[in-house]
């Protein structure tokens, strides 16, 4: 049995240094793991790059960088994830900023969802304050859960 699982572990290291090889390590510890999460909130790239890699090496030594990024197939690009992500750890400041039109959290949600479209931000964040007018206006939305409003709002959001 000890054998098996030292072959195992043998195994994936080796396959891990193989992909390791084409991997980006900038890349992979600035738009990866939790570092990703938190520098992709900066409105300027380079301070969010140095709290990327800072926030990755600190509290984990850039595991969950690495992880992320060699678990999904389009490495740590996903922006439905980070967003989703994004959502559910900030809601309750993205409901008061969405509701008073502005804030930090509210520009950080709109520059994580209009990466790639046409869309300018100023559009979104109208956008998103009308739909989510509808959503906090139905009868049952003060009994829903954290989960569901999350939910409601993601919906909205991409």
């Amino acid at each position: 049995m000890k054998k098996l699982l030292m072959c195992s572990v043998a195994a994936l290291t080796m396959v891990m240094t193989l992909q390791a090889k084409d991997a980006d390590f900038g890349k992979i510890y600035t738009e990866c793991g939790l570092g990703g999460l938190i520098g992709s909130t900066s409105s300027d790239k380079h301070i969010g790059d140095i709290l990327a890699i800072i926030t990755n090496v600190t509290f984990d030594l850039g595991t969950t960088a690495s992880t992320s990024y060699f678990s999904s197939d389009n490495g740590c690009y996903n922006k439905k994830a980070k967003t989703a992500a994004f959502i559910n750890e900030s809601y309750e400041k993205l409901e008061k900023e969405i509701a008073m039109g502005s804030g930090k959290y509210l520009n950080a949600l709109a520059q994580l969802s209009t990466v790639g479209t046409d869309i300018s931000q100023d559009t979104y964040i109208q956008e998103l304050r009308s739909n989510f007018a509808q959503i906090l206006n139905t009868a049952d939305y003060e009994k829903l859960s954290r989960y569901k409003k999350v939910e409601k709002l993601y919906n909205i959001a991409l």
